[in-house]
């Protein structure tokens, strides 16, 4: 049985965020991502590793899944 609370905290330490602050809105409405050049290279394998981490952990929450897929 997954236990939310713990697999999301498993998540932040894992990658360095648990110092991130909370929003009511999961994404802004319209916003656009884009790359920025002059923040430090994004390593692939990682970022891979994060995503699957939240769209197993979004499974059983709809609102989330959509921000979260957005980034896939």
């Amino acid at each position: 049985m997954l236990i939310q609370h713990i697999y999301a905290k498993r998540i932040l330490k894992r990658f360095q965020m648990m110092n991130c602050h909370a929003v009511t809105t999961p994404m802004e409405e319209g916003i656009w991502l884009f790359f920025d050049m002059e923040s430090k290279p994004i390593d692939k394998l990682e970022f891979q590793s994060l995503i699957r981490s939240l769209i197993y952990y979004t499974i059983t929450r709809p609102n989330l899944f959509f921000v979260v897929s957005c980034l896939n």
